[in-house]
């Protein structure tokens, strides 16, 4: 097992993920699942089930049901927050993939925890896009490619997902409760095919 000089951020994680499952074993989408989200006993069918009504739409880029903000329409959709939980299909993964490694041919000769976002804002302006986080992050890298596709990152407005990092780099408990603290698990909904206004406000 090979070692690696420090840390590289989950961007090489999600790239061999998503790549080993959609080019090397050629299914039409993958669902990343990190180990801080207890889910809902619906969360897989869910999202399998909105995979296969969005697996062609190019309006969509992401999507899952962690969706910590309750709202009124149950049935309706919003934009993302967080990128937990999230599902690519490979025609929006098709479009970014070669830029998300070029990020990852960045990240490996650098460490990061030792975040210097002007190298990486440097690379985004370069390819002629805006970077809204403006704060180095492999999501926010990912998002990034994913607008600049015209693509939206969307959630139905229910949530099937609860976080559990209370302690760790990112969370204190104080700053985790203030967050999540209110975060519950909705019943399963019948989902309806979003329009675009919702497409255009998750942009």
């Amino acid at each position: 097992m090979s070692k690696i000089r420090f840390n590289l951020g989950i961007a090489s994680q999600w790239f061999r993920a998503i790549s080993f499952v959609i080019d090397f074993c050629g299914f039409p989408g993958v669902c990343i699942l990190e180990d801080d989200l207890v889910l809902s006993e619906h969360y897989l069918e869910a999202i399998d089930h909105l995979f296969s009504m969005f697996q062609h739409d190019s309006r969509i880029g992401l999507f899952s049901c962690f969706n910590p903000i309750p709202r009124d329409d149950h049935s309706g959709y919003s934009m993302m927050g967080h990128d937990w939980g999230v599902c690519i299909g490979s025609e929006a993964w098709d479009q970014i993939r070669c830029l998300y490694l070029d990020y990852i041919k960045i990240q490996a000769t650098r460490n990061y925890n030792i975040r210097d976002s002007q190298v990486i804002k440097k690379w985004i302006d370069s390819l002629g896009l805006i970077w809204r986080d403006g704060y180095e992050g492999s999501d926010s890298v990912l998002e990034t490619l994913i607008a600049a596709n015209r693509r939206a990152r969307i959630v139905p407005n229910i949530n099937l997902a609860i976080p559990i990092g209370e302690i760790g780099v990112h969370f204190t408990p104080e700053v985790f409760r203030g967050m999540f603290s209110n975060v519950k698990i909705d019943d399963l909904v019948d989902f309806r095919y979003p329009n675009d206004e919702e497409i255009k406000s998750s942009n």
